[in-house]
């Protein structure tokens, strides 16, 4: 349906987005290598890089996420293997691709956009639609973010889709394609089945000759890991009895001492129109931008409606089928490291008056005309309105301020600490709790957590008497911890190892006569012996299964899926036959009878767009990925693997 996506590079727009990279990176004609380096970069993209401190703040955020989502299920070995860290580290190389690729586009974020996306993944933060910037900080905090960095992460995405939309924009679906698709997707088949019992060895089927033989050749593969059992002391601030509200004079002093916290700060509704020229444009092209952006002004001035201009003149994409709307700006905290506006922006509109249009104004983007369509006024919150907060706050600090002080009981405790964990139990109002023996990676818990384990398995942890530093879990959950008991990984006697060994021969045994005799028994179908026939023989029944869609529950799922990979029979006296092995070693005889495709006739035209749109979201998915993939093709990208 689609053209594949190289071919879909040689089109003028990718070509345009992609050409300049080569210039942006530098490099082409290699994929990807490994090195060693001594510089601080993870990884270099042409001549960007991807620093330490970046893939490990990346790696940690994933690590934390993961832990969120499978909670005390969680092991560390899940996000400790290579092809995690791969996988973290080749988003940051995906994402540095494709911003360049967004950059060189001309695509940015407006102010609404980036509070829609805000407004979507913290929604906590909001209020009705008021924000509050205090728990909006709290929540990212707990997810070891920065507003910063979130919003970072957010401008970035936001701005890659906004490429994919933009080169994946021409995925066409007809009806047609809608139509072959269900009639294939809504196939029923008609097939009769024998499912073939697995074959029951003698308790002797396994010699100890055997044995022993298989076990003299794997030693290697039969070994007792190194474990440790571990003691603990742990700081959780969610644990803490929650202090005493303050009374109200106190939170009256509070109030009047932090009151313009408490007021809400002018507002000005909105609306622009982008005339879009790049920083680096030629003065005849600037001229031309300029000269656009003044007849449009001049469109506004004769009496078009602002939106309408808006729609059909603006470059902002983002904005510009809204009418250029961006809702309210409120003017922002010049210390801020986040400035989603430029300061000549900013100037021109708390400038203006109510409903006033300003002159072209030039940025980074190009010539802006902002409209000003209404002014909310700054105000301040009564007491009565921020009271619970202010009470709230007044909690928290004291949790905060008690959470400090034992934390650094804690790092003084655990500082001299040799031997035993009871000081710095006693420091912190806790308790030592115990942890059995486990493997590495084979942990549960506070076990879990990849820098306890790190330290109970390394030298200085296996050490006798040795306690570990304060190890930071989150910001508010802190344990120190001791091993108790160590074994090293030794190699398992045969005695052992026998248990498992029979194991793994009777199941290879099984396996091998099981299709020894589906081999044999399908041997019999091929050559016309009636399926009911073999059946009886081998003491097993028919099953007969009509009108079976693709995602039938009512029978093996891998036999299905055997089924409808076979050729439709060229006569209803002519069947197809196949040989399928189950997912639980059996194997099955099958004898597909009929192929019905599925009708297509009745299908209104709103189940024809559903189609059409679920096809246009996989295929501009699989398009966006090999999209990326084609953005490394002639850049040079160099790993260091050692950092990983």
């Amino acid at each position: 349906m689609l053209q594949n996506i190289r071919d879909k590079t040689g089109s003028k727009l990718a070509f345009l987005i992609m050409l300049p990279l080569l210039v942006i990176f530098a490099f082409f004609g290699i994929n990807s290598y490994f090195v060693a380096s001594v510089d601080n970069s993870v990884a270099k993209v042409g001549k960007l890089e991807i620093s330490e401190t970046k893939y490990r703040t990346r790696l940690q955020q994933q690590r934390n996420q993961m832990q969120q989502m499978f909670g005390e299920s969680y092991n560390a070995r899940m996000t400790d293997t290579p092809e995690f860290k791969r996988n973290v580290l080749d988003r940051l190389i995906d994402e540095e691709l494709m911003l360049a690729a967004a950059e060189n586009a001309g695509m940015t974020v407006s102010a609404t956009r980036l509070r829609d996306e805000i407004k979507k993944n913290v929604p906590a933060a909001f209020l009705g639609d008021k924000f509050d910037p205090e728990v909006y900080a709290q929540i990212l905090s707990n997810a070891s973010y920065t507003p910063q960095m979130f919003e970072e992460l957010l401008v970035k995405g936001a701005i890659t889709s906004q490429l994919e939309q933009r080169v994946f924009s021409d995925v066409s679906i007809t009806d047609a394609d809608a139509k072959r698709y269900l009639a294939l997707n809504n196939e029923t088949r008609d097939f009769r089945y024998v499912l073939l019992n697995r074959p029951t060895l003698a308790a002797d089927a396994v010699s100890e000759d055997e044995i022993k033989k298989y076990f003299d050749s794997h030693k290697a593969d039969f070994n007792n890991e190194e474990t440790v059992a571990i003691e603990y002391v742990e700081l959780n601030q969610a644990n803490m009895p929650l202090p005493s509200a303050p009374d109200e004079a106190t939170l009256l002093d509070t109030y009047q001492r932090e009151v313009t916290r408490f007021g809400t700060v002018e507002g000005r509704l909105t609306s622009h129109i982008l005339v879009q020229v790049a920083e680096s444009a030629s003065a005849d092209d600037v001229k031309k931008a300029q000269d656009k952006a003044n007849a449009l002004l001049a469109e506004i001035r004769g009496g078009k409606d602002f939106a309408e201009v808006a729609k059909s003149g603006s470059d902002d994409i983002g904005s510009k089928e809204a009418g250029g709307d961006l809702g309210y700006i409120e003017r922002p905290d010049p210390n801020s490291p986040m400035q989603v506006f430029e300061p000549a922006f900013i100037d021109a509109l708390f400038g203006l008056e109510v409903g006033k249009v300003s002159e072209p104004v030039k940025t980074a983007q190009g010539f802006h005309l902002i409209q000003l369509r209404e002014i909310r006024p700054a105000a301040i919150k009564p007491f009565e309105e921020v009271r619970s907060q202010l009470e709230q706050e007044a909690i928290q600090q004291a949790r905060d301020d008690e959470f400090a002080d034992l934390e650094g009981a804690m790092l003084d405790a655990a500082a001299v600490a040799v031997g035993t964990l009871d000081e710095v139990a006693k420091a912190v109002k806790g308790t030592v709790q115990q942890v059995p023996a486990f493997p590495k990676g084979m942990a549960f818990g506070v076990a879990s957590n990849p820098d306890v384990q790190e330290f109970v398995f390394s030298d200085t942890g296996k050490s006798e008497g040795a306690v570990s530093d304060v190890i930071e879990l989150s910001p508010t959950q802190m344990v120190v911890v001791r091993v108790t008991d160590y074994k090293p990984k030794s190699a398992k006697t045969l005695d052992e190892a026998r248990s498992e060994i029979v194991v793994k021969l009777t199941q290879e045994k099984t396996d091998a006569k099981a299709k020894e005799e589906a081999d044999a028994a399908f041997k019999r179908l091929q050559a016309g012996e009636a399926l009911d026939a073999i059946a009886t023989s081998v003491g097993a029944t028919v099953a007969d299964a009509t009108a079976v869609g693709r995602q039938s529950v009512a029978h093996d799922a891998s036999m299905v899926k055997e089924v409808f990979k076979l050729a439709k029979p060229a006569a209803a006296d002519k069947p197809v036959t196949a040989l399928s092995k189950l997912a639980d070693g059996r194997y099955g005889l099958v004898v597909l009878t009929a192929v019905k495709p599925g009708d297509v006739a009745t299908v209104d035209q709103a189940t024809l767009d559903s189609t059409k749109e679920s096809l246009k979201g996989q295929l501009g998915s699989t398009d966006a990925q090999a999209f990326r993939a084609a953005l490394r093709d002639g850049i040079e990208i160099t790993i260091d693997e050692t950092k990983l």
